[in-house]
């Protein structure tokens, strides 16, 4: 899957290099849309631990990607090998997300707004 994802980018760059940059640019786009939701409306009303707080954030984008990467899955031949790995792989890329979004965001904060940390 990752040899043909990258073929399909490469394959991309050659034709346009608009569309590919619109497929390197589109994540990161993503990522910081789902960190500005989390930063308006998400953090003040999560509890618990930074951490805590970014996985339990981190579920509303894995649900989202997971509803997009779903009908993906669904026309590949052989799903039944290929969907648990796709999930797994968006499952712990979101966990990650969350866990740095959640960590990083009270030290970024704090530097906003000049305080220490506690």
């Amino acid at each position: 899957m990752l040899a043909d994802a990258f073929g399909q980018l490469v394959q991309a760059l050659g034709r346009d290099a608009t569309v590919g940059l619109v497929w390197l640019a589109a994540p990161l786009i993503a990522g910081v849309g789902w960190g500005g939701l989390y930063a308006a409306w998400a953090e003040p009303r999560l509890r618990g631990p930074d951490a805590v707080r970014g996985l339990q954030f981190a579920l509303l984008p894995f649900f989202v990607g997971g509803g997009l990467l779903a009908p993906l899955l669904a026309q590949v031949g052989d799903v039944t090998h290929v969907a648990p790995v796709g999930l797994f792989t968006e499952a712990v890329r979101q966990g990650f997300f969350g866990l740095i979004l959640g960590l990083a965001y009270p030290v970024l904060r704090a530097s906003q707004s000049g305080s220490h940390l506690p």
